[in-house]
């Protein structure tokens, strides 16, 4: 029972940094409240007719998508963990 407790607690934090990080990520490049996108529109201003006009820069922005894959994979580990202590 001793030799699983570090596992236990490495799962446990590997579920923790896993849901920090995608947080962290997420809000850094955006924290886009859709789905995730490879191409984020930009508005700009023609200088000679001051008419406005939207272009695409190439960059991606995770959305509420990538938060649910990461805690996913979060949930995942808590249980392993938590199916481990029960079985052990």
């Amino acid at each position: 029972m001793s030799r699983s407790r570090p596992l236990h607690r490495f799962l446990l934090i590997a579920a923790t940094l896993v849901t920090v990080a995608a947080l962290a990520i997420w809000a850094a490049r955006g924290a886009h409240p859709g789905w995730s996108r490879s191409r984020t529109p930009v508005k700009q201003t023609d200088p000679v007719t001051g008419i406005e006009f939207t272009t695409w820069d190439e960059r991606w922005t995770p959305g509420l998508d990538f938060l649910a894959g990461a805690g996913g994979v979060a949930a995942i580990l808590a249980l392993t963990c938590l199916w481990r202590m029960r079985h052990s």
